[in-house]
C-alpha cells in the first residue's frame, strides 16, 4: 500500500483516479497547463498537469470516504499548500526531491457522504496539481452550473434543471434534429442532489416536450 511521499502512477485497488481535466474541478487564479511533450522527462498522469506559481485555488466536491492528492514535486516547489475538507484546514508540502505523480496528501477516515474540498497554494512558488484518487465506488460531483433550463411537457407539467452552458448546448443540439431521428430520450444527471444514491437520472422523451426556456442565473 502506497504512503504519502511515494510515487503513485496509477490508483491502487479500491481507488479510482480523476485527472485535472475533469469538469468537476473549479480552478481560480492563474493556472497553466504543462504536457509530457513539453519536457524531455515529463511523466504527468494522462499526459498533462495544471500548475500555479501564485495563490491559485482548486475546489471540488466528491462522494466517498477517502481522498488522495497526486502532485508534482521538486525542491523549489511550494512548501505550503492548504487543503480544506468540509471546513477543516490542513497543509502539505511539495518541496521535496523531484518526483512526478507523487502522493502528497491522504485522508481515509471520512464519513460516506459528499465532501467539499478546497486546495490553495499559499506561496509564490510552483504547485503542480496532477490528479486525485477517491473510493472506487465514489464519484466526483459535477458542478450544478449557472443556467436554469425550464422544460414544458405535453401534459403542461414543467421540469427545471440547473446546468452549465456546455450542458445547455448539448441539450439544444439533441433537440435540434428531425423528428424520428436520434435518441428518443434525453438523460439529466441528478446524482449531485441526493448523496445516498450512487447514480440518479431523469429521462425525458423527445416527443413529450413542447418548449423550453433557458435563463442565466445571477449566482
Amino acid at each position: 500500500m502506497a504512503t504519502v511521499g511515494q510515487q503513485l502512477t496509477a490508483p491502487e485497488t479500491g481507488w479510482k483516479r480523476y485527472d485535472t481535466t475533469d469538469s468537476g474541478f473549479n480552478f481560480s487564479g492563474d493556472w497553466q497547463t504543462v504536457k509530457n511533450s513539453d519536457l524531455p522527462s515529463g511523466n504527468y498522469y494522462d499526459g498533462s498537469m495544471l500548475f500555479t506559481s501564485s495563490e491559485g485555488k482548486v475546489a471540488f466536491k466528491f462522494f466517498g470516504t477517502k481522498l488522495r492528492i497526486i502532485t508534482d514535486a521538486n525542491t523549489d516547489h511550494s512548501n505550503k499548500v492548504q487543503i480544506t475538507i468540509d471546513g477543516i484546514v490542513s497543509e502539505f508540502s511539495t518541496a521535496v526531491a523531484g518526483m512526478y505523480q507523487r502522493l502528497s496528501f491522504e485522508k481515509t477516515d471520512l464519513e460516506l457522504s459528499i465532501h467539499e474540498i478546497e486546495i490553495t497554494n499559499l506561496t509564490d512558488t510552483v504547485f503542480g496539481f496532477d490528479a486525485i484518487d477517491i473510493d472506487e465506488e465514489g464519484y466526483l460531483v459535477e458542478p450544478v452550473g449557472h443556467c436554469l433550463l425550464r422544460i414544458t411537457m405535453t401534459d403542461s407539467s414543467e421540469r427545471e434543471y440547473e446546468l452549465t452552458s456546455d450542458q445547455i448546448s448539448q441539450f439544444i443540439d439533441w433537440c435540434n434534429r428531425t423528428v424520428g431521428t436520434g435518441n428518443a430520450y434525453y438523460a439529466f444527471d441528478k446524482t449531485y442532489n441526493v448523496g445516498e444514491f450512487k447514480d440518479r437520472k431523469e429521462y425525458l422523451m423527445f416527443e413529450q416536450i413542447i418548449s423550453f426556456e433557458v435563463m442565466e442565473l445571477t449566482k
